[in-house]
C-alpha cells in the first residue's frame, strides 16, 4: 500500500466548556442547527453543503480543474448517513468533473457511534469492512464530506481504505473538528440536542423538510414509548413509513434484539419486494 497526499478542513474549529461549544472566533456554535440536520433536515444540508462548496473553492480550487474527482459520504449500508445530503446538494452545486460514489460497509451496530469512547470506536471499526459501489476504474483524487471530526478513527479507517484503493490525493471536508481534548461523547449530545421527542421530529420535517438517514431509524427503534411511536407511524405519509420500514430491514435492525419491540410496529409498513425502488 502506497503513501496519499491527505487534507482535511471543516467550516467550524469547536470547542467545548461545560454545555457550550464555541467556535474559531469564539463565537457560540448552533448546536441546535447541526442537530437537526443529523435528523434530516433538508433546510440545513442544503445550508451546509453550500458552506462547503464555497470553503473548497477557497481552500483547493484546483478540486474543480481535475478531469477526474470522486465524491464520497461517510460509509453506509442501505440507509445513507446524514454527510449523503451533503454530497448530494454538493454534486448539484459543482462546475468542475465530479462523480458521487457510495462506500458501502459490510455491516451496522445497534450502538450509537456518537455515544462511544475512542476505544470502543477503535474496536467497532476494525470489525467493519469497505468497498466502493460501484467498482470501475478510478481517478486520483477522492473528495469525503462528513459531518464531524472528533477522535479520527473514521477519519483513519476511509483513509486506509482509500488509499489502498490507490487514491494518490485524498481530501476530507467537515462541518466541524471538536478539539481531540474534548470528551467523544460530545458527539452523542451535539445530535440529540434539538430531537429528543417524536414531536421534534415531526415539527422538523413539517418545517425543513426529511432526508431520510440511518440515525432517524435507530431514533425510531429506540423510542421507549411504544403507543405513541405507533400514532407517529400511522400519522406518516405511506411512501415515507415504508422507507423507513425498508430502511430498518435492508439495514439489519429488524433482527436486532434490541429493536425487536418497536420492530414489530414498523414491519407491517415494509413494502411488497416488486415495489421496492432502489435508489
Amino acid at each position: 500500500m502506497g503513501f496519499a497526499e491527505v487534507h482535511s478542513i471543516a467550516l467550524f474549529q469547536l470547542t467545548r466548556q461545560a454545555d457550550i461549544v464555541f467556535d474559531q472566533a469564539g463565537n457560540l456554535f448552533d448546536a441546535y442547527a447541526y442537530s437537526r440536520f443529523k435528523y434530516g433536515s433538508a433546510y440545513m444540508a442544503r445550508h451546509y453543503a453550500e458552506q462547503l462548496h464555497l470553503l473548497l473553492q477557497q481552500k483547493h480550487p484546483i478540486l474543480a480543474e481535475l478531469p477526474a474527482l470522486w465524491l464520497t459520504s461517510s460509509a453506509y449500508k442501505f440507509v445513507p448517513t446524514a454527510s449523503d445530503s451533503l454530497a448530494k446538494y454538493l454534486l448539484q452545486d459543482w462546475k468542475g468533473n465530479l462523480t458521487k460514489v457510495k462506500i458501502v460497509r459490510s455491516r451496522l451496530f445497534p450502538a450509537d457511534y456518537g455515544n462511544l469512547s475512542l476505544q470502543e470506536r477503535q474496536a467497532m471499526m476494525q470489525q467493519v469492512e469497505l468497498y466502493f459501489d460501484p467498482i470501475s476504474p478510478k481517478p486520483k483524487h477522492l473528495l469525503v464530506v462528513d459531518d464531524i471530526r472528533i477522535t479520527g478513527v473514521h477519519e483513519q479507517r476511509i483513509l486506509e481504505f482509500a488509499t489502498k484503493e490507490g487514491f494518490e490525493h485524498i481530501y476530507f471536508a467537515y462541518i466541524a473538528h471538536l478539539s481531540p481534548k474534548a470528551d467523544p461523547t460530545t458527539e452523542h449530545w451535539l445530535n440529540h440536542i434539538a430531537i429528543r421527542h417524536l414531536r421534534d421530529l415531526w415539527d422538523l420535517w413539517k418545517t425543513e423538510g426529511c432526508l431520510l438517514n440511518a440515525r432517524i431509524c435507530k431514533f425510531l427503534l429506540s423510542y421507549p414509548k411504544q403507543k405513541a411511536l405507533a400514532h407517529f407511524a400511522n400519522a406518516l405519509p405511506p411512501s415515507i413509513k415504508a422507507r423507513i420500514a425498508e430502511g430498518m430491514y435492508q439495514d439489519g435492525y429488524a433482527e436486532m434484539d434490541m429493536y425487536a419491540e418497536n420492530w414489530q410496529i414498523w414491519k407491517q409498513y415494509q413494502p411488497k419486494k416488486e415495489l421496492i425502488s432502489h435508489e
